[in-house]
């Protein structure tokens, strides 16, 4: 989230572009909206009735606010991980939450789940959206063609800076396009050996 990512920007007292969301909305610490793309609206309202239907939790970013359907213990492992709070909305708050979605995140127990739900989305909404796993835990949902690679390559493009001389560090599968995308590029000490070896 942008506002998760602010006060690390502000702390080292610099104004720079914020890429959030997996490449969705670009920002900058005055507030400048450089790019984004968000979900489209009526996906938002099909994706939340969908994980309803499976009693799967889902949560959704708003005009960079967090929307909870349900209050439930994925909501506050999430509150607790990410020093956030959201806004419990019930379902139909959720759908009605669509304007500007930049994602939407659903949290389980495991990598196998994770994977697992986020093959399951993607072969239910793949024309419309890209599900991915951000980590062992997070099943994310954004637009279609949405990635940090997209995101990198939209701020290259603002920035007027060669695709070759960018350079991005990660260490989850959804840094891959990025990491691919790059002039340059690092795989964290922590990364997976799937990604460690894809460079």
């Amino acid at each position: 989230m942008y506002q998760a990512a602010l006060p690390v920007a502000e702390a080292l007292g610099v104004n720079v572009p914020i890429i959030t969301y997996n490449g969705a909305l670009i920002k900058d610490t005055e507030g400048t909206v450089l790019y984004s793309q968000f979900l489209p609206t009526s996906i938002v309202g099909e994706v939340a009735d969908f994980c309803r239907a499976q009693g799967w939790h889902i949560q959704s970013y708003n005009q960079d606010e967090l929307y909870f359907a349900e209050y439930d213990r994925f909501a506050e492992f999430y509150e607790g991980e990410q020093q956030i709070k959201g806004h419990t909305v019930g379902w139909d708050g959720l759908k009605q939450q669509n304007d500007s979605v930049s994602k939407m995140l659903s949290i389980t127990d495991s990598k196998e789940e994770t994977d697992q739900r986020v093959a399951i989305l993607q072969e239910r909404f793949g024309d419309q959206i890209d599900a991915v796993r951000s980590n062992a835990r997070y099943a994310e949902i954004i637009s279609k063609g949405v990635s940090k690679a997209s995101g990198i390559q939209r701020l290259a493009e603002v920035l007027k800076v060669p695709m070759a001389e960018t350079m991005a560090i990660g260490d989850g599968d959804n840094d891959l396009p990025m990491l691919h995308a790059a002039g340059k590029s690092v795989a964290m000490g922590n990364a997976g050996e799937n990604v460690k070896s894809s460079l």
